[in-house]
């Protein structure tokens, strides 16, 4: 029931984790015991996975109720995740999962993106208990999202299935997506996870015919629906509405 630390790392061609547990009191001055290292994968010296370009999260991938751990990667071409399974005393399995989880449909893109522009996330987005990978991007041609749903696993370890990024608007957010942040909750109280991207600047501004949002304030959301697909992004009201609004933080 209590909170441990966790490092997680790319070096040297390898995956590695540490985690430092929470001792239940306070021993020699310490709160934590000392760090437990793992290296849960050796890449061979793979020059297509940058540490830099590896976000890392954690997650429930096979059910058994103890935290998992994942590297996730998305680029032009393709998304990619390694999964190490935790045994729930602190250490993860050597026997790391690597799959090739999605591709990028071709047909809106009109700039190249990269690993900086997704927002790379894991929540349960079909509630069956396995967490799921999801990656949300935006730049000039709408916003999108890609779902890689996590499978029963097998003998070779965790398996998801194949994602396929997807435009959930087409209004333009600029090619600029680091100005949208990207975010999962449950908007309509439903039990489902759903998508949210906001923004915000100074005004509300025009591109052609196609609204702009680079300036101004607001936010669009794609509910979910449960089995890891989502409806068209929305946006509620006016910039104004969602000033008053959108941005909700107390609980409830």
């Amino acid at each position: 029931g209590l909170s441990d630390l966790i490092w997680m790392i790319q070096y040297n061609a390898g995956l590695y984790a540490y985690v430092n547990l929470r001792l239940r009191n306070k021993t020699n001055g310490r709160f934590f015991g000392y760090a437990i290292g793992s290296t849960v994968r050796n890449l061979g010296g793979n020059p297509n996975v940058n540490p830099n370009l590896t976000a890392k999260k954690i997650g429930d991938f096979n059910g058994d109720g103890n935290i998992d751990i994942v590297w996730m990667y998305g680029s032009l071409y393709d998304f990619k995740a390694y999964v190490a399974l935790g045994d729930g005393q602190g250490h993860f399995t050597d026997k790391t999962s690597m799959s090739r989880v999605g591709s990028y449909q071709k047909y809106y893109r009109a700039n190249r993106r990269e690993f900086s522009d997704f927002q790379n996330l894991v929540a349960d987005v079909n509630n069956d208990g396995l967490s799921d990978l999801i990656w949300m991007s935006s730049d000039n041609k709408g916003v999108y999202a890609a779902v890689a749903l996590a499978l029963e696993p097998d003998s070779s370890g965790v398996i998801f299935n194949f994602a396929i990024d997807r435009r959930l608007s087409q209004d333009n957010f600029s090619a600029t997506p680091n100005f949208v942040t990207k975010l999962l909750g449950d908007v309509n109280g439903d039990g489902v996870i759903d998508l949210i991207y906001s923004f915000s600047g100074a005004g509300y501004n025009f591109e052609g015919d196609r609204p702009y949002h680079s300036l101004g304030i607001g936010a669009y959301y794609a509910i979910g629906r449960g089995d890891g697909t989502f409806h068209d992004a929305i946006s509620d009201g006016t910039m104004a509405a969602n000033l008053k609004y959108i941005f909700r933080v107390e609980g409830g």
